[in-house]
């Protein structure tokens, strides 16, 4: 119902608050209707045809699924310069002179809004879990067998029913 929606936004507003600074704003009820999160993410394909994903980190929600890797956007970010940023920070990869193609919008819940971009590579790179988490290169077909977080059910179903050129 309603306010279990609202309840879920509460707890997600809480976080946000507190990660923000002390400013005259701080405990403003106006807090509640924060913005969604606005989070993009790389399809990277190399040129074997295979994709990349990274395991969720332990201490996060939906630890011990996979995903596409990304992040949030940061204000004042593009999306494109936000998915280079945390492809950097997160494993190492510098992709600026990759062609990012827009794949894929949808959204978990309110809270979520996520764009997909698909990288096409034309060389193999080798990523690093910068931040501890596991990465593997994994066919369309493997796609099935690991555990996605929602909205990424619908980037696959999409992978799979079409081959992207």
């Amino acid at each position: 119902g309603a306010g279990g929606v609202a309840g879920a936004l509460g707890s997600v507003a809480a976080r946000l608050i507190t990660r923000l600074p002390h400013t005259e704003h701080y405990g403003d009820p106006e807090m509640t209707n924060h913005k969604p999160l606005n989070v993009v993410a790389a399809i990277i394909e190399n040129p074997q045809g295979q994709l990349l994903i990274a395991e969720r980190p332990a201490d996060k929600a939906w630890a011990g699924y996979w995903e596409f890797p990304g992040g949030k956007i940061e204000p004042g970010e593009s999306h494109e310069a936000a998915l280079l940023r945390e492809l950097r920070e997160e494993l190492g990869l510098d992709l600026a002179n990759e062609t990012l193609t827009h794949y894929y919008h949808g959204s978990r819940g309110v809270e979520v809004i996520l764009d997909f971009y698909h990288i096409r590579l034309t060389r193999n790179i080798a990523p690093q879990g910068l931040e501890g988490q596991r990465w593997r290169w994994v066919s369309r077909a493997e796609l099935s067998d690991y555990r996605f977080p929602e909205p990424n059910t619908a980037v696959l179903q999409k992978l799979q029913n079409a081959s992207i050129h």
